[in-house]
């Protein structure tokens, strides 16, 4: 197990992904915590994907990232510290994958996130859930997300990297990365 405990530098910049285990020297760690502080004040950080793997996000672990815009939250996680995400002024949008939300602080500083203007996306069938736990339930716009049924689709095919290529929430992917399946015409295809 490995707790990530600091960024390494404020200058960390642009769209991350914490990725869900490290090899050093041949041993292998997987993440399951965000300690405290890890992030803070790293203001050039605009978005954040957290693996499955991750229980724990610390303490003010984001706070002062000001130019964060989206954060996408695992269901695995079962704890959010306090003001995890203070001082975060410019959040559109949090995507949450918890299915049983737990009472969190983690949203708690109302005097820099503003909560009103953010939308939580939730699992379906999840949003009266969200909205009678405390911390989540700061949010006025709650959203359910749709369910994508991929599984059901059997027919995969393989994609030309010159088309035209969407991840699942609609976002088109310039460079999209190889050994990875993707969604076009309505029909599972991966690109090699």
């Amino acid at each position: 197990r490995l707790m990530i405990t600091e960024a390494g530098c404020p200058d960390t910049t642009g769209d991350i992904t914490i990725l869900n285990s490290f090899t050093v020297n041949g041993n292998k760690y997987v993440v399951t915590k965000i300690g405290d502080f890890a992030f803070y004040g790293c203001e050039k950080i605009t978005s954040v994907a957290i693996p499955e793997t991750l229980l724990f996000i610390g303490e003010r672990s984001f706070c002062g990232c000001y130019n964060l815009a989206k954060v996408e939250i695992p269901k695995s996680v079962t704890s959010i510290g306090e003001d995890t995400f203070g001082a975060c002024y410019n959040i559109t949008s949090i995507v949450s994958h918890i299915e049983e939300p737990f009472m969190t602080d983690g949203f708690n500083n109302f005097k820099y996130l503003t909560t009103f203007k953010i939308t939580l996306y939730v699992p379906k069938g999840c949003e009266a859930k969200y909205r009678n736990v405390m911390g989540w339930s700061y949010f006025t716009k709650i959203v359910e997300m749709e369910e994508t049924c991929i599984s059901a689709h059997k027919e995969i095919e393989q994609i030309n990297t010159k088309d035209l290529v969407f991840n699942l929430r609609g976002q088109r992917l310039s460079c999209p990365p190889r050994n990875s399946i993707y969604i076009q015409n309505k029909k599972k295809k991966i690109i090699k």
